[in-house]
């Protein structure tokens, strides 16, 4: 429902227009409100001056209890003086001539409304009048005077209030923020935004619907004093939850129903003990074309001025942001969409405002400090230091660095929950993801507690095989070219030797060769868990272009849990094989089981002609084991893993015998696959993928090793890394688009990009441009390789290349 995107608030902000004078009438009536002794001033209360044809003029008194009058015609007017949380006083009639100035003393009565002892019966009453004596039209009559109060200004001079100002997207939950600006606004005036007039919004209703769209109103202080307000709603009281000794509430509901028009209902909350209104809620009734309830609606809040004067000191409105709901089309339409009848709450958007200060000249009348997130961080050992963190809120461009003792404050900004991303040096050098936290923005100095993880259990997190007490740690470290630029896709291996344990008291002891792989990630970084400390250990690193080659020995300090090696590429063009150990006359062994899945952990005992034992290995995680030299001829491997049948196998080596595969059964002796490699080749429909990884074609290109290595459950958690891929998840399904930025269109600006998606070289992506679900491609298991493709200049031919729907890139995906 693209026209939802489009809903607004209309909230008419006044700024400096509210200061504009209006034209003055010439009859003036000034004066001084005081209490029954006299003297007392009264300050902050309402005077009104009525004409014999019910014309009301209003004001308010200031602190010193003095009011000024500009009446719009001579005649006999009758005055009164309200105060919240008294009775009405009346005062004298005074009949003034043309362009006539009268002074005069006004006594307000003390008489309280108490509303302590008001009963809530839950009766409703329609159409009520503040003098039908009923009590729900007394309390209304109260929250009346304080909107009434926040309209008006005394003749002490105009108020000048700063606030901030904010437009934001939260979940469908209203409760976290997912985007949002803010800005900070000064005018000098009592009120920060306005509807449109009550007479309109009866005839019309809250909720708009135009050629533009929908346009929601939210109602002021004026539209909430009006008669035609009160004539088109009923009013019950009620008691706020939890705190019924403190608030009780005057709930407004529509009177009437009408097709086409969708009105509001809410509730204003009044202070028992001071009769004083506290805020307004309110809800939009009804949506066009909406079933069920919606977070659509808002909150005021008012203010009390040590002065008397009354102001809107906090607002808000929400409108909830609708997508049609999707279903999956019929066998056969490609995974095509089709809308569901019903529309989805995709999210909330939010429009409001928080005054922070109010003042009338120099003099601060108001003042308050606006919510902010503000965080203790508590380090847990002195590697990683409660200093030197960095906090940065989603949804905004706030980010804060800790100081040494660990505070950070960020802020101000509207108050809500906030996703925020820590990141550390001490954890960003070995590669941990950021610590993610939810934190509440909030007034006052509170502070939130976050303790900062151990190294320790930050590199247990990160590698779980790392075990301090059997003495292995995490090696990481980048990869660069000989000019220093970040390499990806390097091949990455660290070799040692590991005592075997159970030939400690055997008086010969046995050394097992293991080998961890992996490869480099886009920004050229690689990281290897379970690594030996204290050992000795050969760490290399290969190109995918196979000319370069970095190699270093090396030992990880016995007492470091963590350490970091960079490899820098250096050219190696005698070498016209594979970079790796058995072009050097070593041999690769794999385990696996019959369907080829790899088997770790499987001792390899090698024997010579001879029959004498030469050395004994231990496959690594992928079931792969390697020996650097190994002499040509007949030999004998002795395999063996609990769980599976242990045997001997004899083959003969040649100068073409590169890898020879080993096949373990849990019921039936080891088998061989011995497979011959005399040079590298790939399966004829690979060649082009191949062809174009190693010419570097594409943006990003994701390898069966690279599969292997991350074992994915879902094939595009593949494309997470990826900063030229834009991930969306949803219960709907996960969705690609371009992480270069929305979809191109003067039309409808800020629609995502989806990227289009290819299946062993079948365009699976609608001939309209939609987005597919990447739920559909294959299992990761099933996957050869996976090719990305950012934009149009990147596209092969045979993907469409610069054709129609390939702006926003392409993923090709290769089966095996």
């Amino acid at each position: 429902m693209r026209r939802a995107l489009r809903r607004r608030v209309r909230l008419i902000a006044l700024g400096s227009l509210l200061g504009m004078a209006a034209r003055l009438p010439a009859q003036t009536l000034t004066g001084r409100v005081v209490l029954s002794d006299s003297t007392t001033p009264v300050g902050g209360a309402i005077v009104v001056a009525t004409t014999e044809d019910g014309q009301e003029t209003r004001t308010l008194t200031s602190s010193s209890g003095h009011f000024l009058l500009r009446l719009p015609r001579s005649g006999p007017v009758t005055t009164s003086v309200l105060r919240i949380g008294f009775r009405p006083s009346t005062g004298p009639s005074v009949t003034l001539a043309a362009s006539e100035s009268r002074s005069i003393t006004l006594v307000a009565q003390a008489q309280p409304v108490s509303l302590a002892t008001v009963t809530v019966t839950g009766a409703t009453s329609c159409r009520i009048r503040p003098d039908s004596g009923v009590a729900v039209a007394r309390i209304w009559e109260e929250a009346r005077k304080a909107m009434l109060a926040a309209t008006l200004r005394s003749n002490a001079g105009a108020l000048t209030a700063t606030w901030m100002e904010y437009e934001r997207r939260t979940d469908p939950t209203s409760r976290l923020v997912r985007e949002q600006s803010v800005r900070v606004v000064q005018h000098p005036t009592q009120r920060v935004f306005q509807s449109l007039p009550a007479d309109s919004l009866s005839r019309v209703g809250y909720v708009v619907q135009d050629a533009r769209g929908l346009s929601y109103y939210a109602p002021d202080p004026d539209v909430l004093l009006s008669t035609a307000f009160t004539d088109d709603h009923c009013f019950r009281l009620t008691v706020a939850a939890g705190d019924s000794s403190t608030l009780i509430g005057v709930v407004f509901t529509p009177a009437r129903r009408e097709r086409g028009r969708y009105d509001i209902a809410g509730t204003a909350w009044i202070d028992r003990a001071t009769a004083e209104l506290r805020a307004v809620e309110f809800r939009y009734a009804d949506l066009p074309g909406v079933n069920g309830p919606t977070p659509a609606g808002g909150r005021v809040e008012f203010e009390r001025l040590a002065s008397g004067e009354w102001f809107v000191s906090s607002w808000y409105a929400q409108l909830p942001v609708f997508t049609p709901a999707e279903r999956p089309g019929a066998p056969g339409t490609a995974g095509r969409r089709v809308g569901a009848t019903r529309p989805v709450l995709r999210a909330v958007h939010q429009s409001g405002g928080d005054v922070s200060r109010v003042m009338r000249g120099d003099t601060v009348l108001f003042a308050r400090t606006l919510p902010a997130v503000r965080v203790q961080l508590v380090a847990s050992d002195t590697v990683v230091p409660a200093g030197g963190a960095r906090i940065s809120l989603q949804g905004t461009n706030l980010a804060v660095a800790s100081g040494s003792d660990g505070v950070v404050a960020l802020g101000p900004v509207p108050a809500g929950e906030y996703a925020a991303l820590l990141s550390h040096p001490a954890l960003d050098s070995i590669d941990a993801p950021p610590i993610t936290r939810t934190f509440r923005a909030r007034r006052g100095d509170v502070l939130d507690t976050l303790v900062l993880p151990s190294l320790a259990t930050v590199v247990r997190d990160v590698c779980p095989r790392v075990d301090s007490a059997a003495g292995s740690a995490l090696l990481r470290g980048s990869v660069r070219d000989s000019t220093g630029s970040l390499t990806a896709g390097a091949s990455v291996s660290v070799r040692y030797l590991r005592v075997d344990a159970r030939t400690l008291n055997s008086g010969s002891i046995r050394w097992n060769e293991e080998t961890r792989r992996t490869t480099s990630d886009a920004r050229g970084r690689w990281r290897l868990c379970g690594v030996p400390r204290g050992t000795e250990i050969v760490i290399e690193a290969v190109s995918d272009r196979r000319e370069t080659k970095a190699s270093l020995r090396t030992r990880i300090d016995p007492a470091r849990l963590a350490a970091t090696v960079d490899l820098t590429l250096t050219a190696d063009t005698a070498r016209a094989t594979p970079s790796d150990d058995t072009a050097a006359g070593g041999l690769r062994l794999l385990v696996t089981t019959a369907d080829s899945t790899p088997i770790p952990e499987v001792t390899l005992d090698l024997a010579d002609r001879r029959g004498q034992h030469t050395r004994t290995v231990v496959t690594d995680l992928l079931g792969a084991a390697t020996l650097p030299v190994v002499e040509r001829g007949p030999i004998t491997i002795g395999a063996r893993r609990i769980g599976f049948q242990a045997g001997r196998l004899s083959l003969t080596l040649d100068d073409s015998t590169r890898d020879v595969r080993i096949v373990l059964s849990p019921v039936a002796a080891p088998t061989l696959d011995t497979v011959r490699i005399s040079a590298q080749r790939v399966a004829s429909r690979f060649e082009g993928f191949e062809s174009r990884r190693l010419n570097r074609t594409a943006t990003a290109t994701i390898t069966r090793d690279e599969i292997d290595r991350r074992r994915p459950v879902h094939a595009w958690q593949l494309l997470t890394r990826l900063t030229s891929v834009r991930i969306t998840a949803s219960a709907l399904g996960v969705y690609a688009a371009s992480g270069r930025g929305d979809r191109p269109s003067l039309i409808e600006p800020g629609q995502a990009c989806p990227m289009q998606i290819v299946v062993d070289g079948v365009r699976l992506s609608p001939a309209d441009g939609s987005a597919v679900d990447l739920n559909q491609l294959p299992p990761p298991e099933a996957i050869h390789g996976i090719e990305v493709f950012a934009g149009a200049a990147r596209v092969p031919l045979e993907f469409g290349g610069a054709g129609a729907n390939t702006w926003c890139g392409v993923i090709a995906v290769w089966t095996r």
